[in-house]
């Protein structure tokens, strides 16, 4: 039995905050790499609150050992990864008393359907489940009402039913329930619930306390989103997710104008039908003052639109913008912008852009405008502000960008938070990148991300010579028709003393410039290296 080390191990677990443990705990104590999984049967684990190994890739046996580990006594979490043996595992968390104190339970893409959810649970009349996460199983509308008929999960209040063969059924089984009325978050996303579905949720008059709602890919188009946008109930609302859906321009309307729900702080709008007359309905927001992350990929977005969101003035909490994939160009800002970039001197033209493009955005951290059509304009226009002090990833890849904007992004000294910059596929020359080897600013920088542009000898030299990236972790500079000159300049660097990853394939790299970059000797962390496709 492994438990000769019982009390240095519940030493560990006391220093622990909130007494959890995942799988790199387990790998550290000797299991699941280098034992056999089913030594975590005997494994010491008296004091374990929550055990988290959602990410771990265990063996059926490894599991059910687990679950029979008699020291599990205090246990108010359980997420187990995926497997094909979901009844068994209910099975034992049924016959097993030590499972009372159990809160939260997550057994995701288990093979478990109605009848077992119905079987395992009259079992455990003394359990009281808070948190239940039964997403991709087949339950179906069947499990649905289950669910709700069961005792021992009388008192949910989080509830994930994702890709579960869900129908509008099951929906009405769900608003009728009125036991529930304490439901802060539920996941029903991936369930063709459709407009009558989301109809029937929209009059649910019960959740009171409703915080999260997850309806991606629910088949959900404009008259389901108008409704569910009518509702007042859910004035506690924090989360909303209505990606991959039909929703369009009346919808939005009703999601923006209704002004009802006030407390949002992450709204995902992504994979939608919203056309550049939405996304100007969206920018003119005045109620989302708590707003902390948008998510509006993949839409239909243009210059207008785009131009409406960049100057909200509400949004002064954002931290996460996304408007990757849609079809911004050069003017992503208002007519008026554009002339000061035109008319004014360089020296002037910083300090009236930085004023204009989301100057009120303070806390912003990640914008990602990749695969749009966005040009130098644009660009200058990004690499000139002077707001955004919190940034600390940038993706602006798969656009049309050149020199001078490429040039305007590394002049940027303000961005002293930058950890990721992505600017692959683009149209940069070496000549753009010269700033980027003076720039002192971005002293976090782990990764950097220039593929796919022209770079050259020229480019990769600049990039050799910067000594400030001392926390770079990953550079790319694949198709960049780089030689001998440029990959000898980055052998010679001795400032990436955290370097993990070098991808210079795809380019005219000979035995020279491999040489030096195989000779580096500062590169003590570098774990990958790709000279070739």
């Amino acid at each position: 039995m492994k438990d000769e080390r019982k009390n240095e191990f519940i030493e560990i677990f006391k220093r622990r905050d909130g007494l959890k443990l995942n799988g790199d705990d387990l790998r550290h104590e000797g299991f699941l790499d280098e034992s056999d999984d089913r030594d975590l049967q005997f494994m010491w684990m008296a004091y374990i609150q929550s055990l988290d190994l959602s990410q771990e890739k265990i063996s059926d046996e490894g599991i059910m050992a687990l679950l029979e580990n008699v020291s599990l006594m205090h246990v108010e979490e359980l997420i187990l990864p995926e497997n094909e043996i979901g009844s068994e595992l209910l099975d034992i968390i049924a016959k097993n008393n030590k499972w009372e104190k159990l809160k939260k339970l997550s057994i995701a893409n288990s093979t478990i359907n109605a009848e077992l959810i119905v079987q395992a649970f009259s079992k455990m009349p003394k359990l009281k489940l808070e948190e239940l996460n039964l997403s991709k199983n087949n339950i179906g509308d069947p499990g649905v009402e289950l669910i709700l008929g069961n005792k021992a999960l009388s008192i949910l209040n989080k509830l994930s039913l994702q890709n579960s063969n869900i129908s509008c059924k099951g929906i009405i089984a769900l608003v009728n329930d009125r036991k529930r009325s304490d439901l802060k978050v539920l996941n029903l996303s991936e369930n063709n619930i459709g407009e009558e579905g989301a109809h029937h949720l929209a009059c649910h008059r019960y959740w009171e306390m409703l915080k999260e709602l997850y309806l991606s890919n629910c088949s959900i188009g404009h008259e389901g989103g108008i409704k569910l946008a009518s509702n007042d109930t859910w004035a506690c609302l924090r989360v909303l997710d209505l990606s991959g859906n039909e929703i369009g321009i009346k919808s939005v309307t009703a999601l923006v104008e209704y002004d009802t729900w006030r407390k949002l702080e992450i709204v995902n709008l992504s994979n939608n039908k919203i056309t550049d007359e939405g996304g100007r309905v969206i920018g003119r927001n005045k109620s989302w003052s708590y707003l902390r992350e948008l998510y509006l990929a993949n839409n239909q977005i243009e210059d207008n639109g785009a131009g409406s969101i960049e100057v909200n003035e509400t949004w002064t909490k954002i931290d996460i913008l996304c408007l990757k994939k849609n079809r911004i160009k050069q003017n992503a800002f208002p007519q008026a912008l554009k002339r000061i970039i035109r008319d004014t001197s360089p020296q002037s033209k910083f300090i009236k852009i930085c004023y204009n493009i989301g100057r009120c955005w303070q806390n912003v951290k990640k914008l990602d405008l990749s695969m749009n059509e966005i040009v130098d304009e644009t660009a200058i226009a990004i690499g000139s502000n002077a707001s955004w002090k919190n940034l600390e990833v940038l993706d602006l890849s798969h656009n049309f960008i050149g020199d001078k904007g490429a040039l305007a992004i590394g002049y940027n000294d303000s961005w002293k938070t930058l950890k990721k910059l992505n600017l692959e596929k683009n149209k940069i020359t070496g000549v753009g990148i010269s700033s980027f080897g003076k720039n002192e600013t971005w002293i976090c920088l782990e990764e950097l991300v220039l593929s796919q542009n022209s770079i050259s000898d020229e480019g990769a030299e600049y990039i050799g010579n910067n000594a400030n990236w001392i926390n770079l972790k990953i550079l790319s500079l694949h198709s960049n028709d780089i030689g001998d000159l440029g990959s000898i300049a980055i052998g010679r660097n001795t400032s990436w003393i955290n370097l993990e990853e070098l991808n210079l394939s795809s380019n005219k790299i000979g035995d020279a410039g491999s040489k030096m970059i195989g000779s580096n000797t500062t590169w003590r962390k570098l774990k990958k290296t790709l000279f070739k496709e």
